[in-house]
């Protein structure tokens, strides 16, 4: 295998882009966030194979693959909607310009279907509040962005009926 750092700049994105696997919906910030990320993987794979370790970071894009309203996140690479990888968990090796946001999917059980409203007036009992963790100050932005509440009903069956909810 050819060197990384051997490889022209699009040989080098060419290989990131075989790191990148998607589940998006292409449309058009999916196909933004693909061609920008192949930035950021190439650069990993360089760090990583210039630190003597394997090049093998990889981008699995959710539904909401997307690009970043951050600037300096764009800038660097990377878009949202996914799990970037590299090497062994237990490295101590970080790349920091991914700028990880903690956005993300959250899972829950419901006992009962909530009205539309009541989320909508429970979201803005939330960000009348002043909520802090470790002393810094909560700061929601629930107002913009792709944020999105999906409540399902599940079907019971014999198998999962006393295991789940009715709601997730």
């Amino acid at each position: 295998m050819q060197s990384i750092s051997g490889l022209s700049k699009e040989d080098a994105l060419l290989r990131a882009k075989r790191h990148y696997f998607s589940l998006g919906v292409d449309d058009g910030a999916a196909s933004l966030c693909k061609a920008n990320f192949r930035y950021g993987l190439a650069k990993i794979h360089y760090a990583q194979e210039s630190l003597g370790k394997s090049p093998n970071a990889t981008f699995i894009s959710t539904p909401d693959e997307t690009i970043s309203r951050n600037v300096p996140r764009w800038q660097s690479g990377y878009g949202y909607g996914g799990k970037i990888t590299w090497g062994d968990p237990k490295d101590p090796l970080i790349f920091i310009d991914v700028k990880p946001n903690a956005c993300g999917m959250l899972v829950g059980g419901l006992e009962e279907l909530p009205k539309p409203s009541e989320i909508i007036t429970n979201i803005n009992r939330i960000l009348q509040m002043e909520i802090f963790i470790d002393n810094i100050q909560v700061q929601w932005d629930f107002k913009k962005g792709n944020h999105f509440i999906d409540v399902l009903e599940l079907e019971a069956t014999e198998e999962n009926r006393e295991k789940f909810p009715p709601y997730m």
